[in-house]
């Protein structure tokens, strides 16, 4: 069997995070043969526990997310290509746009849509499901289905977390092959790197690897369902730029497409929360950025409004 091939229940991952899906996927090496397949990106957030004491329900997922992208969709240069669809069991973004303070954390790609929890695998199901024929949407078996190819930066959990609620990937799509970002840069990036650098990356978190890939983010965006999943798609497709430059090919048209992806316009929440995603003019500018924040910190101690103007004066 394949290595990075779901075999049954089960899901096993190369210990360099599948380089050899890589190479095909993005045609680096052009002596093996290539795989057409739409890249999905997941991510599942939970509360509770963490690895093997986990426990899952429908209860208990209250946030996923995918991003995807046709393989094909890389040779063009028309952004946004890539989509981004995030679902909460809790809430809707709708029900936070009045509110100036919540923990609710918005994507930054797209919309959060509410979902009953009857309906979480339903919907699983739906978003990685492609059909060949685009007019036969209610296709229920492999059947006529595209290839795809999952990732995600350490994805064993959310796979883990898919089992338990009773869905099995292999036998709703034609899954070629589950990459793993993070052992995937630690191949590319890390000290063991073929590459030789002469700082390879120490740690491999997703915003290490963003980082060191040149992947704008903002910290405060990570650690949501939709961002991580399509920051882990951006991801994906530098390390692949990586691995076709140490290879002698091109790698221009890789980068232009993220560039065009992070720059493409995108939905924006119109809450101003701290910790939600700011309006552009904040986002460019570090000191309103702060002021803001100090606004809300000193309203969340019950100061008023004239003391909180006081604590912004003071700091400007």
């Amino acid at each position: 069997m394949e290595a990075g091939v779901p075999q049954g229940d089960e899901y096993r991952i190369t210990f360099d995070g599948g380089m050899e899906e890589l190479e095909r996927l993005f045609r680096i090496s052009p002596s093996k043969p290539p795989l057409d397949a739409t890249i999905v990106s997941i991510d599942l957030e939970t509360p509770g526990s963490k690895g093997k004491n986990l426990r899952v329900n429908r209860k208990e997922v209250s946030g996923k997310a995918f991003s995807e992208s046709m393989n094909e969709s890389l040779k063009e240069s028309k952004p946004p290509m890539i989509s981004t669809h995030q679902f909460s069991t809790s809430h809707a973004s709708e029900d936070f746009e009045d509110c100036d303070h919540t923990d609710f954390k918005e994507c930054i790609f797209s919309r959060t849509r509410y979902i009953t929890k009857n309906n979480l695998n339903d919907t699983i199901a739906r978003y990685i499901q492609f059909p060949e024929d685009t007019i036969d949407q209610d296709t229920k078996d492999t059947t006529g289905l595209r290839a795809v190819v999952l990732i995600g930066h350490s994805p064993e959990r959310d796979l883990e977390i898919i089992r338990r609620l009773g869905i099995s990937i292999n036998h709703i799509a034609p899954v070629a092959a589950i990459i793993d970002t993070h052992r995937l840069s630690r191949y590319i990036l890390g000290s063991d790197s073929p590459l030789g650098k002469s700082t390879p990356l120490q740690k491999f978190a997703i915003c290490n690897v963003l980082t060191e890939l040149g992947i704008p983010y903002n910290w405060y965006d990570l650690h949501n369902a939709g961002n991580d999943a399509t920051y882990t798609l951006y991801a994906l497709i530098m390390l692949a730029a990586r691995w076709t430059e140490y290879k002698g090919g091109a790698a221009a048209g890789l980068r232009a497409f993220v560039e065009g992806e992070v720059a493409a316009p995108r939905w924006r929440p119109v809450r101003n929360s701290l910790g939600a995603h700011r309006v552009e003019e904040e986002v460019r500018d570090p000191v309103v950025r702060l002021g803001s924040g100090l606004v809300a910190v000193a309203k969340s101690l019950r100061l008023s409004s004239s003391e909180a103007k006081k604590v912004v004066k003071s700091d400007q």
